[in-house]
């Protein structure tokens, strides 16, 4: 009967240990996933926090900044057309100003054909908008190169430049006809700010636009 017994519960262990071996590449898949995806994670949350960029992060960062060039003029193309909603223009202008390093960041831009471009701080280039009536020019960055790599200034900053080619438009016109186009560089930089993570405040690496000049 004992022998009965232990050759019953070996025989259960084995069909367990079988059942679970027969359904578990999914789930050890997902593991696996999981696993990885953790690491990663962690790998780059330990990156945005350490006391240096690594050249990867670097490269990345200098990417990231393209696109925030890119995104600068999407959004000024939303934020001048009066056909839009005042608030969706509202949060279209924070989406702008969050962009940039802080608010007193110099652009020299135009916003409508006749003026001259001006060096005014983002706020107060933004103000020109709401009263320009209906023909604001449309704003195009175009040929974006990295013209000075990003580099350490001190302990919680790096810097770096792109240049790139400044066209504006006229959208009233049939053919969008061009109203002007100038050669542009904007700093870029890489700023260790404070960020909200649920009940933790950790201090993390971002790129951000500078002055345009």
């Amino acid at each position: 009967m004992k022998k009965f017994l232990v050759i019953s519960v070996s025989l259960l262990a084995f069909l367990l240990f079988s059942s679970k071996k027969c359904s578990s590449p999914g789930e050890e898949d997902a593991a696996r996933e999981d696993i990885a995806l953790n690491k990663e994670l962690d790998s780059i949350n330990k990156e945005f926090q350490a006391d240096y960029l690594s050249g990867q992060s670097i490269d990345a960062f200098e990417i990231k900044a393209k696109q925030k060039l890119a995104d600068l003029a999407d959004y000024l193309r939303i934020y001048s057309d009066p056909s839009l909603d005042k608030s969706f223009r509202d949060h279209t202008r924070k989406m702008i100003l969050d962009l940039f390093l802080s608010d007193t960041a110099r652009v020299m831009l135009k916003a409508s054909a006749e003026q001259e471009e001006k060096n005014l701080n983002i706020t107060g280039f933004l103000k020109l908008f709401p009263v320009l009536g209906k023909n604001p020019v449309e704003i195009v960055f175009d040929s974006v190169v990295l013209s000075e790599p990003l580099h350490r200034v001190d302990e919680l900053n790096y810097k770096g430049s792109l240049e790139f080619l400044c066209r504006y438009e006229s959208p009233g016109s049939p053919d969008k006809r061009f109203t002007g186009s100038v050669s542009k560089k904007i700093d870029i930089i890489a700023v260790k700010v404070k960020k909200q993570f649920g009940t933790d405040t950790l201090r993390i690496w971002q790129i951000l636009l500078g002055d345009m000049h």
